[in-house]
């Protein structure tokens, strides 16, 4: 079921012409939490509102030297 968007989640999709679902992901790797909600007009709280109300996983995690991760995309069963 698809979560009900406020007016607010409703303008910033038609301003990127993209779904929230996928476009807070993208911005939020390319440019950071902080300048996310700058770039979208919303407080910090309220960006982290948006990503649990869309079930948007958004988790920090520190590497060290010669770490890295790997993000896969699940595949339906």
């Amino acid at each position: 079921m698809t979560p009900k968007k406020s007016p607010k989640m409703r303008a910033v999709e038609e301003q990127h012409n993209q779904a929230l679902e996928t476009l807070l992901p993208a911005l939020i790797n390319q440019d950071g939490f902080v300048e996310t909600c700058g770039t979208l007009g919303i407080s910090k709280a309220g960006l982290a509102y948006w990503l649990l109300k869309l079930g948007v996983k958004y988790q920090k995690i520190a590497l060290a030297p010669n770490e890295y991760v790997q993000i896969r995309e699940r595949r339906p069963t």
